[in-house]
């Protein structure tokens, strides 16, 4: 779904927002005001674009604002240009593995982004194969020990992100690169969230998975990267998880 309109970008604002909370459930009047002038610049009639959104697309602009905001980056977006859904639940209920909703944005500068993306000290930059499905972008991982943000910068003053529900970057990697290493998180991002979007593309049969997990979700807090390598063990080698 498009949603670009007019041209411009104007000048950056002051990363200044204290409300990095957006809810999801919440309509538009009640999302923090920094949300509402992005969406009001984006569409002529954002709150009923805000409301039509389903929920698993409208969380995934809600979760992608609170971290941007608490990063004091949101003042880098200009537009929201597309949503683009992942994989879909079976029969609108049963949530299977594979690549979650992308937002994608226009930047006042996508210099000025990567820049300050790199500045928190939060982000490591893919290359080689960690990069290999965003070519002719510059690719960043969030570092974080359970969900992660993925932002792709490029054509351009565009970019895109989401929520990878499995971090494939726990720790921070010694450099401004992200390691290529298959460490145990990095197998389980990829066996969990990138083989079943290819599976799915290539076959049309969803919901299979490497590295199968038995949770129903993976966990929700979000702790500092460690300085230890992961001790968990490497998971199971495949199979298929019907999430409900």
């Amino acid at each position: 779904m498009y949603i670009f309109s007019g041209s411009g970008l104007g000048q950056t604002p002051s990363c200044t927002s204290t409300n990095c909370s957006a809810v999801a459930v919440q309509p538009f009047h009640r999302q923090p005001a920094e949300l509402q002038k992005v969406l009001i610049r984006s569409a002529k009639n954002p709150a009923g674009w805000f409301e039509k959104l389903d929920q698993r697309n409208r969380m995934a602009l809600t979760s992608i604002f609170n971290r941007l905001c608490q990063y004091k980056l949101w003042c880098y977006v200009h537009r929201v240009l597309k949503i683009t859904s992942g994989e879909a639940p079976l029969w609108r209920r049963i949530h299977v593995p594979g690549s979650t909703p992308s937002i994608y944005f226009l930047s006042s500068s996508g210099t000025a982004l990567y820049k300050a993306l790199m500045a928190t000290g939060r982000f490591c930059q893919a290359h080689g194969i960690g990069a290999s499905q965003h070519k002719d972008q510059v690719t960043l991982r969030e570092i974080s020990g359970s969900d992660s943000l993925h932002i792709s910068i490029g054509p351009g003053n565009q970019f895109d992100a989401h929520m990878d529900l499995f971090s494939p970057v726990p720790e921070r990697p010694g450099s401004s690169l992200c390691s290529n290493q298959p460490s145990p998180a990095a197998l389980r991002h990829i066996g969990r969230e990138l083989i079943p979007e290819i599976i799915r593309k290539k076959t049309g049969i969803p919901g299979v998975q490497l590295f199968p997990d038995f949770e129903v979700t993976p966990s929700a807090p979000r702790p500092e990267p460690t300085t230890r390598q992961d001790a968990n063990p490497p998971p199971p080698a495949a199979g298929v998880t019907w999430r409900f």
